[in-house]
C-alpha cells in the first residue's frame, strides 16, 4: 500500500509539473507568434465573425456594442437567428441596417441538427462567411476592443490553423459567480497546457478562430461528427486531419467575458454537458486527457474519506490539491486576477471543486441527459 500511495502521488505531481511546463511553453509560443507576424502587414487575412443566437434579446445588444468598439473594424459579421421567439431577430435587423455592408443575417426557420442544434446553426453561418479567418463567440459574451485585431495578427503566421483565447464569467457578487470565474479559468489553463505540449484536447467555442483553409483541409465543417461539444470536435479535426498548428492565447487583449449561470442547477447542467462531451468524445486523445485529470482528482477526493481509516492516503489528496493549485495559480497570474478577491481564495475553490467535479463526473457517467436551450442532446451518436 505504501508503494502504491507514493507511486500515485508522484505520478499526479509529475503530470502537473509537465502541464505547467505546457502553460509556460504556450505563453512563449504566443509571444514568439506575435513578434513574428506583426512584421508582415501586407499579408493580413480577411476576417468573418460568426455568432449564433436563440432568444438572446437581453445579451445580444451588449455583444454588438463590444463589436462596434473593435480597434480593427474591417470584418464581416454573420448573425444567425436560430428560431428565436423573442426580439432577437429585430435586434439583428436593426444592426444590419446600421452596418449594411458588413452584416449578414442567417434566419433558420427550422434546425435540422436535431442532435446538436447549435452545431447545425454554426455550420449554416460558416457557409455564408467569406473571410480567410472565421472567429466564433456567443451572444451572451462581450469581446475586448482588440479581439478581432489580435486574432487577425496571430493568423498572419501561415501555420496557425486554429487558435483559442481566455474566457471567464463576469460578476463577483456571490460565491456562485466567483466560483464560475475560477471554474472557467481553471479548465481553460488545462487546455492551454495541453496545447502548449502540442496535444490540444479542449477549447471554449465562444472564443475561438479557425483558418478557412484548415476547414477545407478537414473536408469542411459539415463533415464533423455529432458532438455535444462541437468546439472540441472542430479542434480535434484540425489537430488530426490537417497540417496546421493550434495555438492557445492568454493575452488580456483576447479575453472574452461570458454571462454566468444564474443558479447552481444551470451550472450543473452546463458542466455535465462539457464532461459528457469529453468522456464520450470520438477523439481518443480528448478522452484520455480528460479521464486522466479526472482520475487524479477523484483519487484525491476519495482519499480524503479513506484517509480516516488509513492516514497515509491523505498523501494522495495532498498531491492532488497541490497539483491543482499549481495550474490554478499559473492561470491566476497570467490572467491578472486580483490578489484579494481571487488568488487568496484559490484553496477554497480547489477544495470545493474536488467534490463538485466528483459529483459532475458521477452524473456525466450515468444516464443523466444533456440539456441545452431547453432541449436534450445525446452524449454520443
Amino acid at each position: 500500500m505504501i508503494i502504491f500511495v507514493i507511486f500515485l502521488s508522484s505520478i499526479i505531481i509529475f503530470t502537473h509539473v509537465v502541464l505547467c511546463i505546457g502553460i509556460l511553453r504556450a505563453r512563449i509560443l504566443e509571444k514568439v507568434l506575435k513578434s513574428m507576424v506583426l512584421r508582415v502587414e501586407d499579408e493580413a487575412p480577411t476576417v468573418s465573425v460568426v455568432i449564433p443566437a436563440r432568444d438572446e434579446e437581453k445579451n445580444l445588444p451588449r455583444l454588438l456594442k463590444s463589436l462596434e468598439r473593435q480597434s480593427y473594424s474591417d470584418f464581416e459579421l454573420i448573425l444567425i437567428d436560430d428560431r428565436s421567439s423573442d426580439s432577437t431577430p429585430s435586434i439583428m435587423k436593426d444592426f444590419g441596417r446600421k452596418y449594411p455592408g458588413k452584416t449578414k443575417i442567417v434566419t433558420l426557420k427550422e434546425n435540422l441538427g436535431l442532435e446538436n442544434p447549435k452545431q447545425f446553426a454554426l455550420g449554416e453561418g460558416i457557409k455564408e462567411a467569406t473571410g480567410d479567418i472565421i472567429l466564433f463567440t456567443d451572444a451572451d459574451c462581450m469581446v475586448p476592443p482588440r479581439w478581432v485585431e489580435y486574432y487577425r495578427n496571430c493568423f498572419k503566421n501561415k501555420l496557425t490553423g486554429l487558435a483559442f483565447g481566455t474566457i471567464y464569467t463576469g460578476g463577483w457578487d456571490s460565491y456562485l459567480e466567483r466560483y464560475q470565474i475560477f471554474d472557467h479559468l481553471f479548465r481553460f489553463y488545462y487546455n492551454v497546457a495541453c496545447a502548449g505540449l502540442n496535444m490540444a484536447t479542449g477549447v471554449y467555442g465562444n472564443n475561438m478562430a479557425v483558418r478557412r483553409e484548415a476547414l477545407i483541409e478537414i473536408g469542411g465543417y459539415e463533415t464533423l461528427e455529432y458532438s455535444p461539444t462541437e468546439d472540441a470536435a472542430l479542434l480535434a479535426a484540425v489537430r488530426e486531419r490537417s497540417h496546421y498548428k493550434i495555438n492557445a492565447l492568454t493575452s488580456p487583449d483576447i479575453t472574452v467575458i461570458t454571462a454566468p449561470q444564474k443558479d447552481w442547477r444551470s451550472l450543473v447542467l452546463q458542466e455535465v454537458r462539457w464532461s459528457k462531451g469529453a468522456f464520450f468524445s470520438s477523439d481518443i486523445k480528448t478522452v484520455f486527457g480528460y479521464s486522466t485529470v479526472m482520475f487524479y482528482l477523484i483519487s484525491g477526493t476519495l482519499s480524503l474519506f479513506a484517509g480516516y481509516f488509513y492516514p497515509l492516503l491523505f498523501l494522495i489528496s495532498l498531491s492532488a490539491f497541490v497539483s491543482m493549485f499549481s495550474v490554478a495559480f499559473c492561470g491566476a497570474l497570467l490572467s491578472g486576477m486580483p490578489l484579494v478577491k481571487y488568488r487568496c481564495f484559490l484553496p477554497v475553490y480547489i477544495i470545493f471543486s474536488m467534490f463538485f467535479y466528483f459529483y459532475i463526473d458521477l452524473l456525466a457517467l450515468s444516464g443523466v441527459p444533456i440539456k441545452w436551450k431547453g432541449g436534450k442532446l445525446k452524449s454520443k451518436k
